[in-house]
Order: structure tokens, then sequence, then C-alpha cells
């Protein structure tokens, strides 16, 4: 029990320090008119307990889609994967989602999924996907399901942008 308490501790740790440095998240650059201040609402439930698979599942997309981005860009893209497990329609478990056919590109390299991930980008995006599964997001992205890096253009673009986080287009 002492051991189960103090990792439920960790968690509930880690996912205060990540909405710590999403709150003082600015988007600063001009050019991009669609970027702006990124808020977040406090956890409903911050001791929640998470199937270790799903938090897995999560983690490796985040890093793969979003390792290169700050926490507020890694947290978004959880939010992306999470809303769409609530919708059913990908899936209804994170694992499903995120492995859904053309959903995320790095998944059609399926060996990517057996790989051991290490440093700091992974301890990031695996802290960013704790404090999703937590229950951190980014209030603009609430309804939001898909997102595409700025330098790619995707068939469906023609939906109504939301925000833009770091180098992700949020639909």
């Amino acid at each position: 029990m002492q051991q189960v308490s103090t990792h439920l501790l960790i968690r509930v740790l880690i996912g205060w320090v990540m909405a710590l440095l999403v709150l003082g998240y600015a988007v600063t650059k001009v050019e991009k008119p669609l970027q702006q201040k990124v808020e977040v609402e406090e956890p409903e439930k911050v001791a929640k307990v998470v199937d270790h698979k799903q938090l897995q599942c999560l983690a490796d997309n985040i890093y793969y889609e979003a390792g290169v981005e700050d926490i507020a860009g890694k947290i978004a893209v959880g939010n992306i994967t999470v809303n769409r497990v609530r919708t059913k329609y990908w899936g209804s478990h994170i694992c499903d989602v995120v492995y859904a056919p053309e959903q995320f590109s790095w998944t059609k390299e399926r060996k990517r999924a057996w790989v051991a991930l290490k440093g700091k980008t992974w301890a990031d995006s695996r802290a960013a996907a704790d404090a999703v599964l937590n229950g951190l997001k980014v209030k603009q992205l609430d309804s939001a399901l898909y997102y595409h890096a700025d330098y790619v253009n995707p068939r469906w673009k023609n939906l109504n942008p939301i925000t833009t986080i770091g180098r992700h287009i949020f639909y």
C-alpha cells in the first residue's frame, strides 16, 4: 500500500508541475495569426487510476507527434488523442485511437511501437501523458479532434482552425 501511495503522490506532483509549466506558457510569434495564449483547465480528478498500457500509448503518441514541441504542444497533442477516445469513432481506448488506420503517421512504422524510448524528450512526453490522463487540458481544445504540422497540407485542411500551438494547427 505504501508503494502505491508514493507512486500516486509522484503522479499528482508531476501533474501539478505540468500544470504550472503550461500556465506560464504564452505564444509570442506574431507571424501566425491563430496563435494565442494557451489556457489550461485545472484537472478534475488528480488521483485517477490509469491503465499503464494506455499511458504508454499516449506517451508514445506525444513523443512521436510532438516530441520537439514545448510542454504546451505536448499537452495539446495528448488532449486531441483523449478527445478522440471520447467520441468512440476511432476506438474506445487510447491505444485503439493511436493505432487507428491512417491517423498518426508514425504508427505506419509498426516497429517503432517496440522501441524502448529514453532521454529527456521521452521523459517529458511521458510526464505530459500522465498530466493529460490526470485531467490537464488546453481550454481551447475541448472539442478539437484534428491537428497537423504547419509544414504539411492534408486534404481535410478545409476545417475551421481553432488555434496554433508551436508547429501544430488544431481543428
